[in-house]
């Protein structure tokens, strides 16, 4: 005769499997409901699927059960895609990525090929919409949502790399369109007077994308800006450091060079705005010598030629006793060696980059002053 003993724990595991079952059965109510709302494209079937996968996720007996995640990720993407609820929460599509990836790893290789196939088909979706709508919150200068759905792109591609082999096409544009929109975002905090507002968008920006020349860029700016001119010399010297280290091991390796014309780019003109205009023009010519194509570098270093034209001038008309054969002699080398050089640089800036009215402007002006020179 079995005793209360013996009958408590085959009862409570009665009620443990009743409870567990139950929170299954659940699983498949959400999915009855998105069924009923793929046909019927009304939004309260959509939501009532969200108030029952929302519960099951929480519920202790499925958390951490893949197939629930991977119904509250299908049910997110819906409510993130859906044109009436999407609007009043940005974050459902970023919700829905975090549940497909939580469902992968809980499952650990155990998702039959079928269901895989349409887990690796939502996912190719929800890229789709990260982008477009990403695209959409960028053209509204919302760049904050935009940075975070750019970013969206990038992890389900690292995703579908990692279950399916192959990403999708735009992520390499998606990453470039994160990095504009924090750039933005930096812009908007400058433009506002905050430039420590300024640093903290570029810094957060680096979090994702930590070998951006553009952001490093953005960053040394920050201490031009803000009169720490040492901070971002140390700054941009140990930037063209690593990125000749990488180029030494990548000599072919043209993105590298134009990264590291950029960065002599940045020192050449921490160096002007601190008056060391020699030391500027050997940083400019040596962005020229990683990519002549710099056109930027090309036209600051006939900048910088034409200075140096106007200073020796300056200093030649201060010397007194000077015969007219001697003045005219130390006059014509000025123009040959500051001013007929600096025409030169500055051509090739215009020839390179041909609607810039600035290049074109300063090659006449110079033009016009070298006259019969």
């Amino acid at each position: 005769m079995k005793t209360l003993r013996n009958i408590l724990p085959i009862l409570f595991l009665i009620l443990t499997v009743s409870i567990s079952e139950a929170q299954k059965n659940k699983i498949y109510s959400a999915q009855t409901n998105i069924d009923a709302y793929l046909q019927s494209k009304n939004p309260d079937d959509l939501l009532q699927a969200k108030q029952i996968i929302d519960e099951v996720v929480k519920h202790e007996k499925t958390v951490g059960f893949w197939k629930a995640w991977y119904t509250y990720a299908k049910v997110y993407q819906l409510l993130g895609s859906d044109s009436v609820v999407k609007s009043t929460d940005p974050s459902y599509l970023l919700t829905a990525l975090d549940a497909y990836n939580k469902s992968f790893d809980l499952a650990d290789g155990r998702i039959d090929m079928y269901t895989k196939e349409d887990m690796i088909m939502y996912l190719k979706s929800i890229s789709v919409a990260f982008y477009n709508d990403g695209v959409d919150f960028y053209s509204a200068k919302n760049y904050e949502t935009a940075a975070s759905y750019f970013l969206g792109v990038i992890t389900t591609d690292d995703l579908l790399e990692r279950e399916n082999g192959e990403g999708m096409p735009f992520a390499v544009n998606s990453a470039d369109m994160a990095v504009i929109s924090f750039r933005l975002m930096a812009d908007q905090a400058r433009s506002a007077g905050d430039l420590e507002g300024y640093l903290a968008k570029i810094k957060e920006g680096q979090t994702f994308f930590p070998g951006n020349a553009d952001l490093m860029t953005d960053e040394i700016n920050y201490y031009l800006m803000a009169d720490k001119i040492q901070e971002g010399m140390s700054i941009v010297q140990d930037a063209i450091a690593i990125q000749v280290s990488a180029l030494s091991e990548d000599p072919e390796n043209q993105a590298i060079s134009q990264q590291i014309s950029m960065l002599y780019v940045v020192e050449g003109e921490a160096y002007f705005r601190n008056d060391n205009i020699e030391s500027a023009l050997k940083s400019f010519e040596t962005a020229i010598a990683f990519n002549p194509e710099n056109h930027t570098a090309q036209y600051n270093c006939g900048i910088i030629l034409v200075e140096q034209f106007n200073q020796a001038g300056k200093s030649l008309n201060e010397m007194a006793g000077l015969d007219d054969a001697t003045y005219n002699q130390m006059n014509e080398e000025r123009y040959t060696t500051y001013l007929k050089p600096a025409l030169a640089f500055l051509m090739v800036a215009q020839n390179i980059d041909p609607d810039n009215t600035e290049y074109s402007t300063m090659v006449k002006n110079i033009q016009s002053l070298l006259g019969d020179h």
